[in-house]
């Protein structure tokens, strides 16, 4: 092999640069590419670098640092685990397993909302779009032997500067630690819905991440592409016979034959399903934009390919694996969507589509085949991460390619590292699916587009240069042009994409999660976790009410309970607690169960996932929802009191009838006002003829800061601050919900502390230590942990009696003061005691008030506030 240095000229400039010559790599002839291909004097294609090699990348030196794929393989050869190793076929079974994943069964959602025809169409130029950049991804590889991931090609495409290689590195790992949390969550509720057992989520979540380190031992591509083609193929099977069963069963899930059904979300579900083969009309920009990415997203990972490519041992050939999982995407993708959709309709698909089969014992034999996939695809991006990781530690060692002790215990801990944060990311925090949505549009933004876009640039202006575009006549311009829309492509998804997920975050969820349980045990199951009288609430009413710890009474989360019927509820919880709440929802409907495998039968649970939540408030609520009412003589809003409820239809900007939505009269705001459940398919044009319909000068867009302050200005309580799972609701002063008969009658959880503390102590009971007060304070506005001192202490805080602390506070925008809640001593607790606050390290004067800071305008006929 000879190795020698010359100059050439790329973009311009004479640099240094490598000649590299590798006898065992095959020649790369004309038409490999199978696009853009040139001839040189030699009649081999131009291959120039985009520039000089980067230091480091392989070995120490810059001789290094460009090796040929054949130096590298025989670098290798007396080494005993060999990366260089994987034939084409072995790199088609590992992209078969990334692609062809769990996500094809969210297309039918897509043409629902797409249309047929549309959806067809896109799920085709969007497949030749990410073949096309894959090919150019594959030529920088050819290009730049040396790059072994995403991160070396980032930071060599844009010119070699570090920090882009830093940033690079976070994405990379960030997305890759994220796919493998969803992975361990979706495992775990497939876990938990087959096997109805009293392990928890959590539980079953760190045995599928126990099972997932375990699967991604293997320190080859070559070894992993054995279970990445087992992964293919339960797959193929699973989606096979989920459209096999959509189309041999009588209805699917949720099938009612009356059209007109509509069924207790509010969500129209009758009817023989509707096949669209065009969007239905009045679907949004959001709704639309979202259906369009959730079928890129699932052709998008172009990020593995570098790292595929650097252990090929003939890169050359890895257009034919491509080819392969492009051919088979397209057709799989396309009949599985379009079959099950054209079964289940747009009233019934779900995403994924197995819910929609309605057959029990089909939805499980069809899911349980995925699970292989479950397990392996978070198993491929754990070991692709980890590379990235161990190549960097230990390259140009003996730990890299040998069997040591202290190279194995190396791959096993960074292994453990990544399941342990993945595990953690999907547990701890309440939003993740959200988060994870809006993260692929960051990501994939630059991953599946603007990076090869570039790429594309680069290679072009080092082969032609800066005339890159002239010189090659139509090609040439064809070729520019291209790649500029492919960047524009990538910048739309980072900018409009990431709008679609955070505008469908803010109307759809609107910091809440809508709950659906019914059956004959889900009264007695309500009562038993809440202290309301749930048994005595009237049909289309509601009540707010408390999750309460089975041992210590302690607020699990604040709810608001409906009755939509004998068996039948509506209940709204925090998404701040999603996770932990149903964690605990499962856990007590087990336990409530005289028999766990009678579930479907006693209590029926649904999170109703997808639901929109909008808070419409304020005193001139009423008339303009009034006014959007398509069917004005059945209802008076006016006749609708707090804590009551109805279904109606609203005139859409379209000109459409929305289906019946469920309205209910209330909010958390101390206002007047409504919560509006709706439709994902619609959530944003109900909001849009909302504000169009009244005008700037009527309705605004309210943010989160705006709701908290009304929230405060009202006395309420905001989870996760001023309520927790050690506070009772005695001490959260928020005894009115009790009820009357519940505090003699118990049988609630914590129900024995809880009544203790409703007795003071002069009659046996044990009283409350701790108080929820109001402060008004002087000077600059009080946050969360500012301390509460008695009166009396010395003006260094430091030796003063601390009697409490902050939960919540702000300036109040009606009062003009800055207000507070706090928990203190029983004993400061009483109107007009003076205390102190220290903010910012200063000593502040602050008053106890009574709360509501500002009287609350609920429509109550009893206060008077609504008309006899």
């Amino acid at each position: 092999m000879a190795l020698g240095r010359k100059s050439r000229v790329v973009e311009g400039d004479t640099i240094t640069g490598m000649a590299v010559h590798a006898p065992p790599d095959p020649p790369l002839q004309t038409g490999i590419y199978g696009y853009d291909v040139e001839k040189n004097d030699a009649g081999a294609r131009k291959m120039s670098r985009i520039g000089g090699p980067i230091p480091g990348i392989v070995g120490e030196s810059d001789a290094d640092s460009a090796i040929s794929v054949g130096k590298q393989m025989e670098l290798e050869s007396t080494n005993s685990i060999k990366y260089r190793t994987c034939s084409w076929p072995k790199t088609a079974a590992l992209l078969f397993a990334e692609y062809i994943c769990l996500a094809i069964m969210s297309f039918p959602y897509s043409y629902s909302v797409l249309g047929l025809v549309p959806g067809l169409i896109l799920t085709v130029v969007v497949a030749a779009f990410v073949l096309y950049t894959s090919l150019i991804v594959w030529e920088f590889c050819l290009r730049h032997p040396e790059v072994r991931d995403v991160c070396d090609l980032g930071q060599m495409l844009f010119y070699g500067w570090k920090w882009v290689w830093y940033v690079t590195a976070i994405m990379f790992l960030l997305n890759n630690t994220f796919i493998q949390g969803l992975h361990v969550l979706t495992g775990a509720k497939y876990l938990n819905t087959m096997t109805n057992h009293s392990v928890c989520t959590i539980g079953f979540s760190a045995i599928m991440a126990v099972i997932s380190f375990i699967c991604s031992l293997p320190r080859t591509f070559d070894t992993l592409s054995k279970l990445a083609t087992a992964s293919a193929f339960f797959t193929f099977v699973s989606v096979l016979l989920a459209a096999i069963f959509a189309g041999i069963e009588a209805h699917p899930a949720g099938y009612n034959a009356d059209p007109n059904h509509v069924n207790a979300a509010g969500v129209a579900m009758g009817g023989n399903p509707i096949v669209l083969v065009i969007p239905a009309a009045g679907t949004t920009f959001v709704s639309g934009l979202n259906a369009f990415l959730n079928i890129s997203y699932t052709f998008i990972g172009q990020i593995t390919i570098p790292s595929f490519i650097a252990e090929m041992k003939n890169p050359a050939d890895f257009p034919k694996a491509l080819w392969a999982i492009t051919i088979a995407e397209i057709i799989v993708f396309s009949l599985v969507g379009a079959i099950v959709y054209a079964y289940t309709g747009t009233q019934y698909n779900t995403a994924p589509a197995f819910g929609s089969l309605g057959n029990d014992l089909y939805k499980k034999v069809s899911f349980s085949f995925m699970i292989p996939t479950l397990i392996f695809l978070g198993v491929l991006y754990a070991s692709v991460s980890a590379r990235f990781v161990f190549f960097r530690i230990f390259e140009g060692t003996r730990h890299k390619g040998n069997h040591t002790v202290v190279g194995w215990a190396s791959w096993a801990g960074i292994l453990a590292a990544t399941w342990v944060v993945a595990f953690i990311i999907a547990e701890v925090i309440p939003f993740f699916s959200d988060l994870l949505s809006l993260m692929s549009s960051l990501f994939d933004s630059f991953f599946g587009f603007i990076f090869w876009g570039v790429a594309y640039m680069r290679m072009r202006r080092a082969d032609y240069g800066p005339g890159f575009v002239s010189k090659r006549g139509i090609r040439g311009l064809w070729g520019f042009s291209l790649n500029v829309f492919i960047i524009l492509i990538g910048l739309f998804m980072l900018s409009a994409g990431t709008y679609a997920h955070i505008v469908v975050e803010d109307l759809m969820k609107m910091s809440r999660v809508q709950h659906r349980l019914s059956g004959p045990l889900a009264s007695s199951l309500l009562e038993k976790i809440t202290p309301t009288s749930i048994g005595s609430l009237e049909t289309n009413h509601s009540t707010l009410s408390c999750l309460l710890h089975p041992t210590t009474g302690g607020i699990v989360d604040d709810t608001v309970i409906t009755r939509l019927g004998p068996e039948s509820f509506y209940m709204v919880t925090n998404a701040a607690c999603h996770a932990k709440d149903c964690q605990y929802l499962e856990e007590q409907i087990l336990l409530h169960l005289p028999d766990a495998g009678t579930q479907s039968e006693g209590i029926r649970w649904q999170v109703l996932e997808d639901m929109g939540l909008i808070a419409l408030q304020g005193p001139l609520s009423a008339d303009i929802l009034q006014e959007l009412l398509a069917n004005p003589e059945e209802i008076n809003i006016k006749k609708l009191y707090f804590g009551q409820c109805a279904f109606v239809s609203l005139r859409l900007l379209s000109g459409d009838t929305s289906v019946p939505l469920l309205i209910s009269r209330g909010g958390y705001t101390g206002e007047d006002g409504f919560e509006i459940s709706i439709p994902p398919e619609i959530t944003a044009a109900v909001t849009e003829s909302l504000l169009q319909s009244a005008g700037k000068e009527k309705l605004r867009l309210a943010g989160l800061g705006a709701r908290d302050s009304l929230r405060l200005e009202a006395g309420m309580c905001l989870y996760g601050h001023d309520l927790n799972d050690s506070t009772t609701p005695v001490e959260a002063g928020l005894s009115w919900i009790i009820s009357k008969e519940r505090r003699t009658s118990g049988r609630f959880h914590g129900a024995e502390i809880i009544q203790r503390q409703l007795r003071p102590k002069k009659d046996g009971g044990s009283g409350v230590t701790t108080r929820r007060v109001g402060l008004v304070i002087e000077g600059a506005p009080a946050r969360e942990g500012a301390e509460v001192i008695a009166e009396a202490s010395p003006a260094d805080h430091l030796q003063g009696e601390v009697i409490g602390k902050v939960t919540s506070g702000c300036p109040s925008p009606t009062l003009g003061k800055n207000i507070a809640m706090a928990y203190v001593t029983d004993g400061w607790h009483k109107a007009g005691t003076e205390v102190g606050v220290i903010v910012r390290g200063k000593r502040r004067k602050a008053k106890v008030v009574k709360m509501p800071f500002i009287q609350s305008k609920y429509w109550k006929q009893a206060a008077g506030t609504a008309p006899s």
